[in-house]
């Protein structure tokens, strides 16, 4: 009897700790999920392009020699105000528009993140979306290609080759209230047409229209 005692006050106590952390382990997600987390807000805008004079361009045999200015590429912002932050207003999204954009024509543009909200931010997903405005018939349509990206934020910076490349390594950054990130996007046109064609498109009378936005974030708190 003294034994069957002893194991039954060891299971009491057992059985009291277990209540204590199981309570312990339930508040504390009950906290995490309905505590009021504060505003999300994510907007952008846009900060300059590379294009002010000469075209920039990036090598080709049948690029325009010397300082040519037919090419042109243009910012603005778009979308709804998100809010303001330090005097600036930041949208929705981005938008720019390429005129004439030869083969070889490389604009380069950037563009500002912030985090407007009042708690940590995690980037989820940044879109790229082109649409052709005008087009003169040398080939199907074909948008420009993202070359080279660069992204600069709070402790850090990266790069790559590809807009799929920027869009998973976007995903690995938070940004806390007030903080800001840059990206700059280098483009070059007319990649995707046949080699034949080059010779022709130095002139050519299109017009492409580019957005840029951030469609998908998320509250941080550290953990997930």
């Amino acid at each position: 009897m003294k034994k069957l005692g002893f194991i039954c006050l060891i299971l009491l106590v057992a059985l009291g700790i277990m209540g204590t952390g199981y309570a312990r382990w339930s508040d504390t997600v009950t906290a995490a999920v309905y505590t009021d987390l504060g505003d999300l807000n994510v907007g952008m805008m846009y900060l300059q392009v590379n294009d002010l004079g000469c075209d920039p361009t990036y090598y080709c045999r049948y690029c325009p020699q010397s300082c040519s200015d037919i090419g042109s590429i243009t910012c603005g912002n778009g979308g709804e105000a998100r809010f303001e932050l330090n005097g600036s207003a930041y949208y929705q999204n981005v938008n720019f528009t390429i005129s004439k954009g030869y083969h070889g024509y490389a604009p380069m543009f950037s563009a500002q993140v912030a985090n407007g909200g009042s708690i940590p931010t995690k980037i989820e997903d940044i879109m790229l979306e082109w649409q052709s405005i005008a087009w003169d018939g040398c080939g199907d349509f074909t948008p420009p290609e993202v070359w080279k990206w660069t992204i600069a934020y709070p402790g850090g910076g990266a790069e790559g080759y590809s807009f799929e490349s920027l869009q998973s390594d976007i995903r690995n950054i938070t940004l806390d209230p007030g903080q800001t990130m840059q990206i700059e996007l280098y483009l070059r046109c007319g990649s995707g047409w046949p080699v034949f064609l080059w010779p022709l498109l130095t002139c050519s009378d299109n017009i492409t229209q580019g957005t840029l936005e951030i469609t998908e974030w998320q509250c941080w708190n550290g953990m997930w």
